[in-house]
């Protein structure tokens, strides 16, 4: 009688944990992450052959944020020119260094590379290969202003 009884109890609260976990997807939107750069100007020599700018992730959406081969997540952004037109939507892709899974946040860098002298307007993003841009799908992602000397 005991051991049906820890079974039943078990059982559940699988279910109610299973429940609660299919409620919480539900609720959660798919790219609910937020972008944030530590300063909103950075200024780089064109002589270095690649830049980094540190950023705060903050992943609140439904999925885990992993470069692996199975969930293809990765920091990129998108150029402008000091005016705001688009230079480059689709750039390079920096794999994320700790996975980041819903409700977790995070350190990382987004590399920058192969720009010319000038001043850009960089639009910090996340993509999902094959699926979306993060910020195109509601995301709250920085932009920042990038002189390259």
């Amino acid at each position: 009688m005991k051991i049906r009884w820890r079974m039943a109890v078990g059982c559940i609260v699988a279910l109610v944990y299973a429940g609660a976990m299919i409620y919480i997807s539900s609720i959660q939107q798919e790219f609910a992450v937020t972008v944030r750069a530590r300063q909103p100007e950075w200024e780089f020599s064109v002589e270095d052959e690649a830049w980094v700018i540190p950023v705060y992730v903050d992943n609140r959406a439904n999925r885990m944020l992993v470069s692996t081969d199975d969930q293809k997540c990765y920091l990129s952004y998108h150029l402008y020119d000091e005016e705001g037109t688009l230079l480059e939507y689709d750039n390079e892709r920096t794999e994320f260094v700790i996975p980041l899974f819903s409700g977790q946040s995070g350190e990382e860098e987004i590399w920058i590379s192969g720009l010319e002298r000038g001043i850009y307007q960089v639009k910090l993003d996340v993509v999902k290969e094959g699926v979306a841009w993060f910020s195109d799908n509601g995301a709250d992602c920085d932009t920042v202003k990038l002189v390259v000397r």
